[in-house]
């Protein structure tokens, strides 16, 4: 393990604003708000995906429940469990009959069976609660059930069952006064600030983030990073994603959202490319191979980027806000296309100055389909809230 430096760091007081970009969401919907216009629509002919059916009703009284539409565009054959988020605020939730830190919450599926495992990263009874759901289906469900509102409670779940083994890491990117920047896949993938210059819980896109403004980081560390090389050996197949809220269009430097050495990285922009940029060698096959975005970032909004690797077809993609920009293969056989291993540590953020949001790496190449799901959800538009409904 390597000595740890003090790091510079400041723990944000006020409010980091969003602007909006034709490019970019601008941070989820303000607590009230439908969100983003959907694609299509879910219940009846001509109504919004996200147009909640919401607000109290003073005949439903005690143990309670609401009907969850998803998008039935973003629905595909290929989508069985996964996680998705859900935003919960005044209108689709009635604080007041419910138990501190949402301890009332669960989720089940169409048959109301057993609850989904569940992550409340944010409870605020008074403005947005962000809820991550693990939706345990063979078959993505078109619709969930929310049950709360029960005095007695239920016993906790465990946070690391909402992220499945296919996730290796997860970060919020909201530390605030821990000493780490928490994984929550429960792999214990948790980010130490190393020469780290920035702020910590301002506003991200989902919930609180991290801005990065230090620009001379070691090569081998900083300015967060993984303990060991052994961390996130990624070999396989790999998504890497992440919300970035960049402040500046180019430079001189490589930003990258995450790099293991020589061996794999995710850009923003690099001397040479102001789009973002899956980089990675392999075992046998020479050269770097890339995959570029179709155009550069916005500064100061944010865009969601996700970049996949699979050494069987050996196939390179890259999505900018839910949206594939870019392929390439490389040639080969599987073994010969491995991801080259490295004697680096992983790290987030270096050279980049901006703000980072839930930045994710999986061990599987995730699908377009399931690429899109998860820009839905991150952006509050695949949901549509019904009235609340009393319980037997």
């Amino acid at each position: 393990m390597r000595p740890r430096l003090r790091s510079s760091v400041c723990v944000a007081l006020g409010v980091v604003a969003c602007q909006p970009d034709p490019y970019s969401s601008g941070g989820l919907p303000p607590p009230g708000s439908t969100g983003p216009a959907p694609t299509t629509t879910a219940g009846d002919e001509g109504t919004d995906a996200t147009a909640d059916d919401t607000g109290p009703d003073p005949g439903v009284v005690g143990p309670r429940k609401r009907r969850l539409d998803l998008d039935p565009a973003l629905l595909a054959e290929d989508l069985g469990g996964t996680t998705l988020l859900v935003v919960l605020d005044p209108t689709r939730i009635e604080y007041a009959d419910t138990l501190p830190g949402g301890a009332d919450l669960r989720f089940k599926g169409p048959e109301e069976g057993a609850a989904y495992p569940v992550e409340i990263e944010q409870w605020d009874p008074e403005g947005r609660s962000l809820v991550w759901v693990r939706v345990e289906a063979p078959v993505l469900p078109d619709h969930l059930w929310m049950y709360y509102g029960d005095p007695e409670g239920f016993a906790p779940i465990d946070p690391a069952h909402v992220w499945s083994d296919d996730f290796a890491a997860v970060w919020h990117m909201g530390r605030t006064e821990a000493a780490t920047l928490p994984d929550s896949s429960g792999h214990g993938h948790h980010l130490s600030p190393f020469d780290f210059s920035g702020e910590f819980g301002v506003e991200g896109q989902v919930g609180l983030a991290t801005r990065i403004t230090a620009v001379d980081v070691p090569t081998e560390g900083g300015p967060l990073d993984l303990d060991t090389a052994q961390q996130l050996a990624l070999t396989d197949a790999l998504t890497l994603e992440a919300w970035v809220s960049p402040e500046v269009a180019m430079d001189d430097a490589t930003h990258s959202i995450l790099r293991k050495g020589d061996a794999l990285a995710l850009r923003t922009l690099d001397p040479t490319s102001t789009h973002p940029t899956l980089v990675l060698r392999t075992v046998e096959i020479p050269g770097q191979h890339r995959v570029e975005s179709g155009g550069s970032l916005p500064v100061d909004a944010w865009s969601h980027v996700a970049a996949t690797y699979d050494a069987s077809t050996g196939q390179l993609a890259i999505y900018r806000n839910g949206v594939l920009e870019g392929t390439e293969t490389i040639e080969g056989e599987p073994a010969q296309r491995q991801v080259q291993s490295s004697d680096a540590v992983a790290q987030v953020g270096q050279h980049m100055q901006g703000r980072l949001d839930e930045v994710r790496v999986s061990t599987v190449a995730r699908s377009a389909a399931w690429v899109r799901l998860q820009y839905a959800a991150m952006t509050d538009a695949l949901l549509r809230f019904g009235p609340p409904v009393a319980r037997d």
